[in-house]
């Protein structure tokens, strides 16, 4: 009746008064007066179709020119119209080919949203189709839905969450379908690999900067032929020997070239790769199959499978790549360290140092400010996403300042940008892949810190603050680690008896006040101390704790059976027991727990007892 589609049609618009229904209102005019068109191929996509012939059909079918024309990604064609009329023509047609070679096409309108907003509801029934919830919602302005779906055991699989977009700025509180009332909320996509280096993590005004840094400074730096230094000689046989004996076996990458078929070669097939590789960096051009890998993700531990960020992407690259790279780390680092061009305080990514000088130099300052009587105050900085962020175009800039020229600067910059990935989920791959950045061998990669932060944290330790230290102390290997173990006893002793460990462990020990000399036990003695004074033992007691004895009771005494009943009270051991309190009596020891087993004295008769009883 048409009286209550009226009502209907009032009670669905109720939901939406005021300025944010009359700004849908203008949204969806705007998308109504769009003038845009996509044209689609049936039977192949446009991107295979001749241009020419597409662009006189075109013209035949409007006729006249268009306003513009480009090809999607996808394949398809967008062309924008020049008035409405052309717009009608072009939706009514489905041949842009010839009467010989006929093109079948199907168009639709291009639906522009210029003010967009997406949201996402729960708990929509999956027996309701995304066609049905778009024809439910079209009063309430939402212009697309999606069902979320996931796939499990090779077979796609939906939940009952359906993403909306709806045809404004303002996101609804709530929607409704029928009877039932979806609260909404806003929908946040999940981060991809490639947006953590693309350029929307920096302003325009950086981005424009970087763009004509690249085009005025960079540009003319790479065409340079300078090959002066030794980096740039070409590869030797003994540097490949080198590389292929430092690289341990790892997964092929795209290319299926795996360690063991490189291993068995032959000194005629060595001496052709190496020929290839010289060709590639006399070049200074890495391949494209080197540049491109393949993306594992693994799932971190107790985290949720939905959430991308709960994945470590694992990147498969060309072992024959790798070799190159070591070749090309090994030459540059040596250049690095003979010139002398790397802070002789970075540990990081250098030979023969290692995490243990840093804690050296860290418990010095320490040691020092302590034996001053001073504070000494660290800041340790954690750069999120540093590798993935870094700027190439500036890591190369700063290699050219450190003289590095030719062959090695071309190669770098040809490997470390243009480079794609494919993700592989379910043996599967994306067709098509994605722009990133993935950073190169670590030789190079310490550079770039040591212009800024090195310099003020070498400012900051050098002679400005030396007259705040009146002695500087010198210490041997052996007495660094002597001091550094005995804070460490001291930390732990302190630490332990203020715990609640440490009280639990008081009532059949005394309070550590230092650790005792080590004596020469062997692992079965100590474990027998250990339970004893722990209490897990195979002692009534203990095993009625963990539910294998039904009361805990010896079976002699009726009393309960634990440590001390069983070294000092329980009768059944009594013979046994004559030689435990002749040697707490010869060393003037209490017959108690805690003194038997803290003194030193007693704790090999203590051994001996248990044993003699074979009850631990």
């Amino acid at each position: 009746m048409p009286g209550s589609g009226g009502a209907h049609k009032r009670s669905a618009n109720s939901e939406l008064k005021g300025p944010a229904s009359k700004e849908m209102a203008s949204d969806l005019n705007r998308v109504n007066g769009d003038l845009s068109v996509i044209i689609k191929g049936v039977k192949k996509t446009m991107r295979q179709c001749n241009p020419l012939t597409i662009n006189k059909a075109l013209f035949k079918v409007l006729g006249g020119n268009y306003s513009d024309i480009r090809i999607l990604p996808s394949g398809d064609i967008l062309v924008k119209c020049a008035n409405s009329d052309q717009v009608k023509k072009l939706l009514a047609c489905d041949n842009l080919g010839t009467t010989s070679t006929p093109i079948e096409v199907k168009t639709e309108r291009h639906i522009v949203r210029p003010s967009e907003v997406k949201g996402v509801i729960t708990n929509v029934p999956l027996e309701m189709s995304d066609d049905e919830i778009r024809e439910a919602l079209t009063e309430q302005h939402v212009t697309f839905v999606r069902r979320f779906s996931y796939k499990s055991d090779d077979e796609v699989k939906y939940n009952k969450s359906v993403l909306l977009c709806f045809a404004s700025t303002i996101l609804p509180t709530v929607v409704r379908i029928g009877y039932m009332q979806f609260r909404t909320r806003v929908y946040n996509p999940p981060p991809r690999f490639a947006s953590f280096s693309s350029d929307d993590n920096v302003d325009s005004e950086s981005v424009a900067r970087r763009k004509a840094f690249e085009r005025e400074t960079l540009q003319p730096i790479l065409v340079q032929t300078d090959q002066a230094s030794d980096m740039n000689n070409p590869f030797t046989m003994r540097e490949l020997k080198k590389a292929l004996k430092a690289k341990k076996s790892a997964s092929p990458g795209p290319d299926g070239v795996c360690y063991q078929m490189i291993n068995n070669l032959d000194e005629l097939c060595l001496d052709r790769m190496l020929s290839s590789f010289n060709a590639t960096w006399s070049n200074g051009n890495c391949p494209a199959s080197w540049r491109h890998s393949t993306v594992i993700p693994l799932l971190k531990g107790n985290k949720k499978p939905s959430d991308p960020d709960s994945y470590r992407p694992i990147s498969l690259t060309s072992n024959m790549c790798k070799i190159m790279e070591r070749m090309i780390s090994n030459r540059l680092r040596w250049w690095l360290e003979s010139t002398k061009q790397i802070s002789p305080v970075q540990c990081g990514y250098r030979t023969k140092r290692s995490t243990t000088d840093c804690i050296l130099a860290l418990h010095d300052d320490i040691y020092k400010g302590i034996w001053n009587k001073r504070s000494t105050v660290g800041a340790f900085l954690d750069l999120e996403k540093a590798y993935d962020t870094v700027w190439r175009e500036g890591v190369i800039f700063k290699l050219h300042k450190l003289g590095i020229s030719g062959n090695m600067l071309r190669w770098i910059y040809s490997f470390i940008c243009n480079r794609t990935f494919q993700v592989r989920l379910c043996a599967d791959l994306d067709r098509k892949g994605v722009e990133t950045n993935l950073i190169w061998i670590p030789g190079h990669m310490g550079v770039g810190q040591n212009e800024t932060a090195d310099e003020l944290a070498r400012a900051a330790a050098s002679t400005d603050h030396a007259d705040d230290i009146e002695e500087s102390v010198e210490l041997s290997v052996p007495e660094v680690k002597t001091l550094i173990a005995s804070i460490c006893r001291e930390k732990w002793i302190e630490y332990f008896n203020s715990s609640h460990d440490g009280s639990a462990y008081y009532r059949i020990h005394a309070p550590i006040t230092e650790i005792p000399a080590p004596l020469n036990f062997s692992r079965r003695h100590s474990s027998i101390i250990l339970r004893l004074k722990s209490g897990h033992c195979r002692l009534n007691s203990h095993l009625y704790r963990i539910k294998c004895h039904e009361d805990g009771l010896c079976r002699t005494c009726m009393a309960e059976e634990t440590v001390e009943h069983f070294l000092i009270e329980c009768p059944v051991y009594a013979s046994q027991r004559q030689y435990l309190k002749s040697a707490a009596r010869r060393n003037h020891v209490d017959m108690t727990v805690r003194a038997l087993l803290s003194s030193p004295y007693t704790i090999q008769t203590v051994i001996e007892f248990v044993l003699a009883t074979r009850l631990i």
